[in-house]
């Protein structure tokens, strides 16, 4: 199963991939974190984590996500908490 046709191809896929993954993680901390199902200090150092793996991130997805709203409206992701977090 060939899903790139370069490394360029399979970077972008790469990163939009783990861009995914960090938009989900964030959902997921957030929901748990209204739930008081993780501690403040835990979910602060954990939000900030992801944060910054986000805007390290932003720029090596170049034009292929123009927004995170945009992100998430193509791959029909329901991650409000993760989008007003991330905005």
């Amino acid at each position: 199963l060939v899903l790139a046709n370069s490394r360029t191809e399979r970077e972008r896929y790469e990163n939009m991939a783990e861009l995914y993954s960090i938009i989900q993680t964030l959902e997921h901390l957030e929901k748990a974190y209204v739930r008081d199902a993780v501690a403040p200090q835990k979910y602060d150092s954990l939000c900030r984590a992801l944060i910054s793996k986000y805007k390290t991130l932003q720029p090596a997805l170049g034009d292929d996500v123009l927004s995170l709203s945009q992100f998430t409206d193509t791959y029909k992701l329901q991650a409000s908490a993760a989008n007003h977090r991330l905005n």
